[in-house]
This record gives structure tokens, C-alpha cells and sequence, in this order.
């Protein structure tokens, strides 16, 4: 035994032969086979403070940390060990071999610290050995003190180098996060390399770099790089597994797996080729998978097994990325993970646009290849991206599955940029989840249902051919995985994606039910039906061609950058995009133009249909009929709600000589248009319309809207050719706003224009700067159906309707700042205008009641047209000079529920009906007016032809004229105004003898003569207050006459109210003064019914020529003046006056009795007055009658036939007879003064035995007042009479004739019932 210590600077060495030559196992073997001995020798301690002992076989060399040795050898025999004793873990020496001598190592090297042997002549781990350390290099290059001092990993090599190879039997072992490092030209591993949570790498180059980042490791540098072949196992648990060279060899096991952690990492990296043979395994599984990199720089070539799974959580991350990669066949990559797959990129990352990952130029992926990325039990399925900047052929298995738990599948790409073989198959189905995706993206995409085609050349060789997939291919993948297509951009033209119609149609099998995605970055043309069984979303740079059958089962969502065109001229079939499944949803968008256009084959459409929603958006949209068959036909349609929009530009529907343009939902429409609205007709006998019809519409249009009927001639189902129309075949609600002018025109009654339902009620709302509804124009129900309504708002000027078009609905609400002229045919109930600034006009051809308002400044005009009936009248209010005008064909009534009035400056007001009204007693012409210009009422038919005018104006109208003279059957006339009224300038006419009826809820002047009645069988005038006769006469002409005054009735002086002969008058009033006046009945009774005083001050009340006067009234003061008829039947709930001490009062009965009840006290007659009777059929030749009922409860009066008790009668004399007197003349003419005068003031007599003293009545030759005793002035007084109780204001509708409350008997003279308090009602 011996040993020694050694110090910078000193040396030792131990002579040994060795062999010079390349390190070959065999040779080494047969260097050392004549030596017993091996242990390293010679050293020569450059660095550090180094104890070498050796015992036997075993040499201790015990160093500082950083310690250096330069050795002349350094091989262990079979049976000797070399043990290093360092300070920690983490301490080092580095050993170099500065002769030609290779180590041999065959037996056991341990350390506790890290061992780096430097030999560039070569370093052979052979069978047996064994190398326990906490970690080892083993390297043929180079490393300068310097940089070994310095921790600096920096190693060249000298020419020459040799080789590092561990064999088959060897074993390296670092402990727990150690390293294992060989580094040489030529690297082979067939031995066992192990460090757990450690790093082992193969470098294999002439100058390497490993320069230590800390996590994940260190970085490897490697130039001029040789062969790096592992054929055993490299095995670092949790840890890093690295081979770099220039060929990179992976032909055993490299494991960086854990069963109770996360995988570690693995990196391969060459920069001529990197190969995973078939035997191989390189695995950095864990409870989270790690990650497995592998870079062949020109060419990556796989044919072994690579795993990088998740058994308690995501799958890892394998990169196969180089020049040219090949998955070949044999090889498995997994990458799956018990919740969520993880990722394998083959070639590049997506599309790759991922500036960490490089791109291959070619990608091939062998049909008996897999790569899986699955999430196990939850989670979503991981991403599988095949990429190649030219070509990528794809044949194999790729499976990216969503957890059988839960969870959605993931993302596959399988796509070369120039160009694609595709024909792997492809699994991202999700158990319970949303399917995955498939994605392929070359430059241009043909496919085809037809005959396998490649794109030609071996697996490495780049294509410049186009794209070619097969349909079966796809239909297979759909079964398995959403598939998307997508071409990028190749710098020029021709990115498309073509469906060929070389072969046949393309049809989805029955289980292919995933999602197709077509993203072009230039065009998609559909030249071929396709029908998928699942959703298809197409989106392109520019333009969308579809000369096809396009169907998709659950959704479609098709976008272009530029125009949507389905059909094109030219096209021979069908054309269209249809979504089929209800409740799904297709969505259309186009940057620019989307265009249908009608194709000329028979009964091949062109369409855009969806069974469930849609929404579709474009710069503009046109709708083109074809034109050589009734099936060509452009349509846009949907059974769920449907949205448009036109971002700038419009929409455009024309119909064709043989077929129609249309846009339809079942359910709701929302349109949006920037633009204009346009929808044209065909021309032509089998021509065919424009439609747009939805039950729900709302429609924005930013322009003008315009339909223009066509001229078909063959009609459908509902009476229509070729319409240009918006509504629904059934019942609609409609609102349409626009930005400019709304115009419709229809051609003939076949081919309207049309805003409303074909059959069923409509609801419109029509809002537009003006509104021109044209000819043959229709706006609400088609069929003709009464209900619904139409608002109709015109924001800039006028609405206008020319004389065939038509308004049919329930109701019309009609504004305009300027004018509304609706002179169509128009069948409405309810009708409402306004006319802002402007007139209204209104035709009506309604065949029930039309109700109509207006509100305008210029005339308003309404007309009934031939057909209709009656107009019931709500608000028509217009100002200044501006007119009303209506015309009815049947009645003109007013709006009892919502209120009405005719209301206008000084304009006229005329309303006319033609043939009044059918109904006994009901009114033709009922309205309120306010104007204080004229008022014309006239009724031109009949049978029944009544007018009731209500004026409720602040002064009344210049003129009235009622006419219902043409009536037939009946025609009553009524005008009463609340106000005061003057009887001036109105004339009324009624039919036949019909009453005719004026009144006032104010008071009622009498200014000239005025005529009244004259024919009519009744005629009322009435006023709520004063009635006055102060400026002409009066004369009632009716065959019964009745005055109405709640206030007074006052006659002036020289003025006379008078009945035509023959006619009797009933005067009801307040009270009544006659100022010199008249009231009088010529050979007709008279009647006078007051609750108040009845004052007399010249004139007087005159009946002539045998009839009677009766009069009902408080007091009765006849103060000058008369009271005179043929007989006089009178009754004073207060006393009689007749005369003043300068005034003679008179009651005369000229050809009859004077028969009067006095509820008062008594009469006064004055000296000279007098009552007198005159009656030649009496015997006595006259009677007066007083009964006086406030003095007794009884008493009868008895003509000259009859005698009963308590009551006589003597002729000649003054006799008092119970409570009341009978006087009976001998002479006619005899004035009662003078039989009265006869007799004592206090006259007494016996009747039957009792003397009674008579105070009933009282001469009265004094000049006092009666009522209060104050003296009369000369020539007496004046008095006004105040009403005891007025009447009501009385209705022209009224019976006219107020109740008074009291029992009266006309002519009756042999029986007078006691008089009851008087009440009037009006």
C-alpha cells in the first residue's frame, strides 16, 4: 500500500502501459487483458488540495471541492474500485487524461460528490461496471481550469476525439437530482443510465456547451456534431433526458416518467436526423404529463413509442418538429391525461404562426401511426396539430377525445400549407361534451366525391399540386370529429376551397352528424350539392359562390370579406343554403353584395332557408327571380325568427316574368335597412311578385321604401298575380320606419301594392318623411276583414292616396306635417287624422259605421263614397278660414263614447248626408259644431232625414242651414247652441211636417223678424235663460208651437210673438214680461206656463177668433194692457193685478168664459180695469169664475144648468158664494167694475140661511204699489217679475215640452180641480 499527498503544483505518477487507438470495446478488452491491475495512475494534482490512498484494488482519493487532477491514466479493471471522498454533494473534481491512454472502466467508480473525467482518447463504461456518484461527466472533449473553476460547462475537442460508449451491462447512477453527462464526437449508450429527479444527456459534437438556466435544465450547445445513440436505457425519474448531436439515434429507452409525480422532460436534438426507432420508448409520463422534444433538424423520423401521460391529471407536451418529419408506421405518441388531453405538434404549432415551435416543410404521418392526446375520464380532449410549411400527407389515427366523465373534444390540425393528403382518420368525439375539432389548411382545397387521388411524389418530396380531399374521407372524419378546412394565404390568388361537380353530390352519412368548417382565404365555391348531417360553417376572404345544393342539419354560419352570391346567370338547378333543423340557427354574412339570382332550369329556386332562426347582415342584398319557369324562384326564408341587415346599402327584391322574389318567417322578422327598400313585380301573364312576409314584422329602412306591383294575370290563393307586398298570409303586426319617402303603386286590382295581411287582421305602423299610397295601393286586410289598424306617420310632408287605393282595417290614425289626403277606397271603422300643417281629405267606402277625427290647419274634408254608410264623427279641428266638410251616403253621427266636435275659426262647416238613414228616429245628421262661419247641414235622401246640430262655439255661426227637405219618410230638424243665441240667419227645412226645434243654453234674442216652423207639425224654441223680442217679431209656424225660457220672456214694444192662424202656442218661461209686446194665438189656443210673475206693461197676452188662453203663473200683473182671447182659463198660485192708478189693466174673455184659480189672497183692479165676459152661448150672455183657493178647502161653481148645495147663481148681481164669486152679465161688454161697483165694498147676503162677508176681492182707487203699499209714481211702473223657479235647459232631442206639475183642463167649464204648486222642468 502506499499514498501521498499532493498539492497544486506537484506530481506523481504511476508508469502503465496504454493503448493508443480509437476506443473500441474489443480493443480495450485486449489492451488490458495482460494487467492484473488498472487503477489510474500518474496524476498530477493542478488544482486543489487531493489525498490519494490506496488499498488493494481500491484507490480513495480524497479532494477539495473544485479540485483538478491530470492523470497520465485513468481505467478501472473489473475488480477495482475508485472511490472520491468530497466535501458535499454539490462538490466536484475533474479528472483529466493528458496522454493517448483511453479509460477503460469495468469496475465500480463511486463519489459522493460529482466526478467529471475528461479523456480525449476515448472512455469505454464496459460490461460490469458500475458508477455510483452524485453526478458524472464522461467526455472526449476538452475543458480549460478556467471554466471548470469558473462552473462553466464549455467543452471542445482536440482532432481526434474519441468516442464515449457505455455497454450493454453498465450502469451510471447519479443520486437525487443529479446529472450524467457524455459528451463526445460519437456518444452511444447500450448500458443503464440513471438519475432521479436528475438530468442525463448524450451530446454528441466537437465543442459543447451545457449552459445551466436552472428549470427545467440545462441547455446544450452543440457544434460540429457526431452521433448520439442511445440503445440502452436513460432513465432520470421526474428529471431530464437529452440527446444532442448531429444524429440523434433513440433506439432503447429514454424515460423521464414518475408514478407519484410529474413526468420530467426529454429533448432530442440533431441537426442532420433524429430517429425513434421502432424498438424504442421514450416516455416523461407522471401523475401530469411531461414533456418529450424532439428536433431532427433535416429529418425527424419516428417509428418507436413516445409517451407524455397524465394519470391523475393532464397529458404532457410532445414536439416532433425538423425539416422533414415522419411519424411512421408502428409509431405511437401519446400524450393523454386522466383530465384533459394534452398536446402533440408534429411539424409546427397551429397553422404554424407560433415563432417558438419551427416549422417542417414536410409532415408525413404513416397510415399505420397514432397520435392521442385524450382526456381519459374528465376534461376536454388535448390539441393534435400535424403542420408543414409545404406538404403534409396524412394517412394515420389521431385521436383527441373528451373524458368518458365529461368534458369536450379537443383540437386536431392536419395541414400543409402548400399542399394536403389527408385520408387519416380522426377521433375528437366527447362522451358526454361537445365534439372536437378538425382542422385542414393547405393553400387551395379541391374536394370531390370520386376517385381516390394523392398529390402525387413519395413521403419527402414537396408538391406543388393542388389540394385534393376526398368526400368519403371527410364524411368519415365528420362521424368522429368536427372537420375544419382552411386555406391560408399563399401571397397571390387562389386560396379557395372548391366543392367539384366533377363527380357526384356529396352527402354526409347518417352518423356523420359533427360540424364541417370551411375557412378560405380567397373564395368558397359550392359547384356541387352538399348535405351535411351536422352544422356547417364556411367563412371566406372574399366571395362565396353557390351554384349548389348547400344543406347542413343542425346550424350553418356562412361569412365572406366579400360578396354571397347563390345562383348566378347562367346556372342550370337548384342553388341555396339551408339550415334544416328546427330550432337551430343560421347566420349569413357577406362584406359586400349577397346576391340571389334565379337560375333557368324548372323548378330550380334559389334560397336562403332556415327551419330555425336567422340572421342574416351584408353591405347590400338583391332577390332576382328567374325568368324562364314558375319555379325559379329567389327566396330568403325562415321558420324561426328572422333578422336582416344591410350595413350600407339596400335591399332589393324583384319578381320575374315567371316567378317571385320573397323574404319569409313563420314567426318574427327584423329588418334592418341602411338603404333604400325596394320590391318590384314581374311583368308579364305569369309574372310573379315581391314579397316580404313574416306575422311579426319591424322593419327599419334608413332610405326610401318603394313597391311597384308587377302585371301577372294568374292569381293565387288570394286573389293576387304579382303583388309587391309586406305582411302575411294570415294576421300581421307590421311597423315600418323609414328614413325618406314611402311610395306605393299597384298595377290592377290582381296586382296591388301592398302593407297588410293577405287573409286575417293586420296591425301597421307606417312611419316615413311622406307617404304616396298609389293606385291599386292597400294598406291592412286583403280580405277585406274589418279588424287591426294602420297608423300612418308622414315626418316631412304630406300622405297622399290617390282614388284606387285602399285602407282596410279597424282603425286609421293618419299624421302629417302637412297634409292627409286619403281619398281612396278605403273600408275603415275607426278613422283619426292630423294634418299638422295642411288639409285632411278622407274617402269611405266602408260598408258599416266609419268613425273619423281630424285635426288640421288647412279644410278638412270626409267623404262617404257609393257602398258605404253612415260616418260617425269624433274631433275634426282645423283653424282660421280653413272648411269641414262630410259627406255620408247614409247617416253623419258623432262620437258619443270618445266625445266630438267640428271645430274651426270662421271656416264653413257643411256636412251633407246622401240618403240620411233607414232608422225611425234615429238622427242623419248629429254633430257639434264651433265655427263662427257657416253651418250647412242638408239631408238629399231618405226615408229618414233628421238633423241635430249642437253649436258649441264661443259666438255663434254667421249662418244655419238645416235642409232635410229631400227626406222621404221623416226629418226633423234641431240646432241648439250653448251660449246665448240670436235669432238671425238660420234657416231650417224640414221634411213634410216634421217639428223643427232652435234652442240656447244662454239667452235667446229675437234681433229682426223671424220665421220659424213654417209647415212643420211642431216647432220648439228654447232658451236656458232670457228669451227677448227686442228687434222683430216672431211668428211660430208650425201646427203646434212651443216657447221654452228658463229665464224671462220679455216682448218690447211694438214686437210681437205670434202663431200663424190655426197653430196654438205653449209658452214656457221663467217669468214673462211684455214691454208693450205680444204673445199671440190667432183661432188656436194659447198657452202660458211660468213658475214666476207674468208682468204686463203694454201689449198684452192675445188669443183671437174662438179658441183659449190658459195660463199657469205666480202673480199676473196687468199693469197696461191686456188679457184677451176667446175664453181664458187661468191659474195664479199668487194674486191678480189689473191697472195702476195711471193705467188701465183689462182681462177680457170675448167669445167665453173667464175661469180663474187664485192660490193668493185676492185681485186688485184698479180703476178703469176690469174683467169681462162675453159669451153668446150663455144665457146671461157671459161668466166670470174666480175660485179662490187659499180661503177654503171647498166650493164648487155652477154654470146656469146645474145646482148643487152650498152654491147658486143669480144674474145680474154681486154674490158671494162659499169662498169663491160668480159673476154673470145681462149685457155683453158689461164691464165688471160696474156690476161690482153696484154692490157695498163689504156686500153681504144669505145663502141657505148663512150670511158670509166677501174679502176676496177689493177695489183698489188709491195710487199704492199692491204688493208692498209704497206709493206709484205717475203713469205707474215697470215691473220685471222675478222667476218663483226656472226651467231647465231643454235638449233639441227633448220632448219640448216641460212638465209643470199642475192639472189643467182646456175648455173645460163645469169642473176645476184645487190648483197645485207649479214646478217646471225643462
Amino acid at each position: 500500500m502506499s499514498h501521498g499527498i499532493h498539492s497544486f503544483g506537484g506530481h506523481a505518477e504511476r508508469s502503465r502501459r496504454f493503448c493508443r487507438r480509437t476506443l473500441l470495446s474489443v480493443a480495450v478488452a485486449a489492451c488490458f487483458a495482460s494487467s492484473a491491475h488498472a487503477l489510474p495512475s500518474g496524476a498530477n494534482v493542478a488544482n486543489g488540495t487531493v489525498l490519494f490512498d490506496q488499498m488493494g484494488n481500491t484507490l480513495t482519493v480524497t479532494n477539495s471541492n473544485r479540485a483538478i487532477i491530470n492523470w497520465q491514466s485513468f481505467s478501472i479493471a473489473g475488480n477495482e474500485t475508485v472511490r472520491f471522498v468530497q466535501p458535499s454533494a454539490t462538490s466536484s473534481v475533474l479528472n483529466r487524461v493528458v496522454t493517448a491512454d483511453p479509460s477503460v472502466l469495468l469496475g465500480a467508480l463511486q463519489s459522493n460528490g460529482r466526478v467529471y473525467l475528461i479523456n480525449p482518447a476515448g472512455i469505454l463504461v464496459g460490461a460490469g461496471a458500475r458508477i455510483d456518484v452524485a453526478a458524472f461527466m464522461g467526455s472526449t472533449l476538452g475543458i480549460s481550469n478556467e471554466d471548470f473553476l469558473a462552473g462553466r460547462l464549455n467543452l471542445v475537442g482536440a482532432p481526434g476525439a474519441g468516442s464515449v460508449k457505455v455497454e450493454n451491462g453498465a450502469e451510471i447512477k447519479s443520486v437525487s437530482g443529479g446529472h450524467v453527462y457524455l459528451i463526445a464526437p460519437q456518444v452511444e449508450n447500450n448500458g443503464l443510465i440513471s438519475t432521479p429527479q436528475g438530468e442525463v444527456i448524450l451530446a454528441a459534437g466537437n465543442t459543447v456547451e451545457l449552459i445551466d438556466s436552472g428549470t427545467p435544465g440545462v441547455r446544450v450547445a452543440v457544434t460540429a456534431g457526431g452521433n448520439a445513440i442511445n440503445v440502452g436505457q436513460l432513465v432520470a425519474e421526474s428529471g431530464r433526458v437529452g440527446m444532442v448531436g448531429a444524429v440523434v439515434r433513440q433506439q432503447g429507452t429514454a424515460n423521464a416518467s414518475s408514478l407519484v409525480s410529474e413526468g420530467g422532460r426529454i429533448f432530442l436534438k440533431a441537426t442532420q436526423k433524429a430517429e425513434l426507432a421502432a424498438s424504442s420508448s421514450t416516455a416523461a409520463s407522471g401523475t401530469k404529463g411531461g414533456k418529450v422534444e424532439v428536433d431532427g433538424g433535416e429529418m425527424t423520423l419516428v417509428s418507436g413509442r413516445i409517451e407524455a401521460t397524465g394519470s391523475a391529471a393532464t397529458g404532457g407536451r410532445v414536439e416532433l418538429l425538423g425539416d422533414k418529419v415522419g411519424v411512421l408506421d408502428g409509431a405511437r405518441v401519446d400524450a393523454s391525461g386522466s383530465t384533459g388531453g394534452g398536446t402533440i405538434l408534429v411539424g409546427g404549432d397551429y397553422q404554424g404562426k407560433n415563432p417558438e415551435v419551427r416549422n417542417a416543410q414536410i409532415s408525413y404521418l404513416a397510415s399505420n401511426a397514432s397520435l392521442t392526446a385524450d382526456a381519459a375520464t374528465n376534461g376536454d380532449g388535448g390539441k393534435v396539430i400535424v403542420w408543414a410549411d409545404d406538404t403534409t400527407r396524412g394517412y394515420g389515427r389521431i385521436s383527441a377525445r373528451g373524458g368518458i366523465n365529461g368534458g369536450n373534444g379537443g383540437f386536431v390540425e392536419v395541414s400543409g400549407k402548400k399542399s394536403l393528403d389527408f385520408k387519416a382518420q380522426v377521433d375528437t368525439f366527447a362522451p358526454k361534451g361537445k365534439t372536437g375539432t378538425l382542422l385542414l389548411d393547405p393553400f387551395s382545397v379541391t374536394i370531390f366525391d370520386g376517385p381516390g387521388t394523392s398529390i402525387g411524389g413519395s413521403s419527402w418530396t414537396e408538391s406543388s399540386g393542388a389540394t385534393n380531399l376526398q368526400w368519403s374521407s371527410i364524411d368519415t372524419q365528420l362521424g368522429l370529429t368536427n372537420v375544419t378546412i382552411t386555406t391560408s394565404d399563399s401571397g397571390g390568388a387562389g386560396d379557395n376551397i372548391v366543392f367539384s361537380n366533377a363527380y357526384g353530390p356529396m352527402t354526409a352519412s347518417a352518423s356523420s352528424t359533427n360540424k364541417l368548417i370551411l375557412n378560405a382565404n380567397d373564395k368558397i365555391i359550392f359547384n356541387q350539392s352538399l348535405d351535411l348531417k351536422g352544422g356547417l360553417d364556411a367563412t371566406a376572404g372574399t366571395d362565396i359562390d353557390v351554384n349548389a345544393k348547400v344543406r347542413a342539419a343542425s346550424s350553418m354560419n356562412v361569412s365572406a370579406g366579400g360578396n354571397i352570391k347563390v345562383g348566378y346567370n347562367g346556372l342550370v338547378g337548384e342553388a341555396g343554403l339551408e339550415m334544416a333543423m328546427a330550432g337551430g340557427a343560421q347566420q349569413i354574412t357577406a362584406g359586400n353584395q349577397l346576391i340571389l339570382e334565379g337560375t333557368y332550369n324548372a323548378s330550380s329556386p334559389v334560397y336562403i332557408k332556415s327551419s330555425g332562426s336567422q340572421d342574416i347582415t351584408a353591405n347590400s342584398i338583391s332577390l332576382t327571380a328567374g325568368t324562364s319557369f314558375s319555379g325559379n324562384s329567389a327566396s330568403i326564408e325562415a321558420a324561426g325568427a328572422q333578422t336582416i341587415t344591410t350595413t350600407a346599402g339596400n335591399l332589393t327584391l324583384a319578381g320575374s316574368t315567371n316567378a317571385e322574389a320573397r323574404i319569409k318567417s313563420t314567426t318574427s322578422q327584423d329588418l334592418n335597412i341602411s338603404g333604400n327598400l325596394s320590391l318590384t313585380g314581374g311583368a308579364g301573364a305569369s309574372a310573379g311578385g315581391a314579397i316580404i312576409t313574416a306575422p311579426t314584422q319591424d322593419i327599419s329602412v334608413g332610405g326610401t321604401l318603394t313597391l311597384t306591383a308587377g302585371t301577372g294575370s294568374t292569381v293565387d290563393a288570394y286573389g293576387m298575380a304579382a303583388p309587391a307586398a309586406i305582411g302575411y298570409e294570415g294576421d300581421s303586426d307590421i311597423t315600418i320606419n323609414v328614413g325618406s319617402s314611402v311610395s306605393l303603386t299597384g298595377s290592377n286590382s290582381i296586382n296591388p301594392a301592398v302593407i297588410g295581411s293577405a287573409v286575417g287582421t293586420s296591425t301597421v305602423y307606417l312611419r316615413g318623411t311622406d307617404i304616396n299610397l298609389g293606385n291599386y295601393s292597400l294598406i291592412g286586410n286583403n280580405d277585406g276583414s274589418s279588424g287591426g289598424s294602420a297608423t300612418l306617420i308622414a315626418t316631412g310632408t304630406a300622405i297622399q292616396q290617390l282614388a284606387n287605393g285602399r285602407i282596410i282595417t279597424g282603425t286609421v290614425d293618419a299624421t302629417a306635417n302637412t297634409d292627409v289626403a286619403l281619398d281612396g277606397i278605403n273600408r275603415v271603422g275607426d278613422v283619426s287624422l292630423t294634418a299638422t300643417g295642411g288639409f285632411v281629405s278622407y274617402h269611405t267606402a266602408n260598408t258599416a259605421n266609419t268613425r273619423v277625427s281630424a285635426d288640421a290647419t288647412g279644410n278638412i274634408t270626409i267623404t262617404g263614397d257609393a257602398g258605404s254608410t253612415s260616418i260617425e264623427l269624433g274631433n275634426l279641428t282645423t283653424t282660421g278660414t280653413s272648411t269641414i266638410s262630410v259627406t255620408a251616403q247614409k247617416a253623419i253621427l258623432e262620437d258619443t263614447t270618445n266625445g266630438s266636435l267640428l271645430s274651426t275659426g270662421s271656416g264653413n262647416i257643411t256636412l251633407a248626408s246622401v240618403s240620411g238613414t233607414a232608422v225611425a228616429g234615429e238622427l242623419a245628421i248629429s254633430a257639434n259644431v264651433e265655427t263662427t262661419g257657416n253651418v250647412n247641414a242638408t239631408v238629399n235622401g231618405g226615408p229618414y232625414g233628421s238633423i241635430g246640430i249642437r253649436d258649441y262655439g264661443a259666438s255663434q255661426p254667421a249662418n244655419v242651414l238645416l235642409n232635410a227637405s229631400s227626406a222621404t219618410a221623416e226629418g226633423a230638424l234641431s240646432y241648439y247652441r250653448y251660449g246665448d243665441l240670436s235669432l238671425a240667419n238660420i234657416s231650417m227645412s224640414q221634411y213634410g211636417t216634421d217639428g223643427v226645434a232652435i234652442g240656447a243654453s244662454g239667452n235667446v234674442s229675437v234681433p229682426s223678424g223671424f220665421l220659424f216652423g213654417a209647415g212643420s207639425s211642431s216647432a220648439v224654441l228654447s232658451a236656458g235663460g232670457n228669451l227677448t223680442l227686442n228687434g222683430g217679431n216672431l211668428t211660430m209656424r208650425a201646427s203646434d208651437n212651443t216657447i221654452i225660457a228658463g229665464g224671462q220672456l220679455r216682448v218690447d214694444s211694438g214686437k210681437t210673438l205670434t202663431a200663424d192662424p190655426n197653430m196654438p202656442l205653449d209658452v214656457y218661461a221663467g217669468s214673462v214680461y211684455l214691454n208693450g209686446g205680444t204673445p199671440k194665438a190667432d183661432n188656436a189656443d194659447l198657452m202660458l206656463v211660468t213658475p214666476g210673475n207674468v208682468d204686463i206693461a203694454g201689449g198684452g197676452l192675445l188669443q183671437s177668433v174662438g179658441k183659449t188662453l190658459t195660463f199657469l203663473a205666480d202673480n199676473m200683473n196687468v199693469y197696461q194692457g191686456s188679457v184677451s182671447a176667446a175664453k181664458i182659463d187661468g191659474t195664479l198660485f199668487g194674486n191678480l193685478v189689473l191697472g195702476t192708478p195711471s193705467s188701465t189693466g183689462y182681462m177680457n174673455a170675448t167669445n167665453g168664459m173667464v175661469d180663474l184659480a187664485i192660490g193668493g189672497t185676492g185681485i186688485e183692479i184698479y180703476n178703469g180695469s176690469y174683467i169681462n165676459s162675453t159669451d153668446a152661448t150663455q144665457p146671461a150672455g157671459g161668466l166670470v169664475r174666480i175660485f179662490f183657493s187659499a180661503l177654503s178647502d171647498g166650493g164648487s161653481f155652477v154654470d146656469d144648468l146645474m145646482t148643487f148645495d152650498n152654491a147658486f147663481k143669480v144674474s145680474g148681481t154681486f154674490t158671494t158664494l162659499g169662498n169663491g164669486l160668480e159673476v154673470s152679465y145681462g149685457l155683453l161688454n158689461n164691464p165688471v167694475a160696474n156690476a161690482i161697483n153696484s154692490a157695498t165694498q163689504s156686500a153681504t147676503s144669505t145663502a141657505n140661511g148663512t150670511s158670509e162677508t166677501t174679502t176676496s176681492l177689493t177695489l183698489v182707487t188709491g195710487s199704492t204699489d199692491p204688493n208692498t203699499g209704497a206709493p206709484l209714481p205717475p203713469g205707474g211702473t215697470t215691473p220685471t217679475g222675478t222667476p218663483a223657479e226656472s226651467f231647465d235647459n231643454l235638449d233639441p232631442n227633448s220632448s219640448g215640452t216641460p212638465s209643470t206639475g199642475t192639472n189643467t183642463s182646456k175648455g173645460k167649464t163645469n169642473a176645476k180641480p184645487r190648483v197645485q204648486q207649479c214646478t217646471a222642468a225643462g
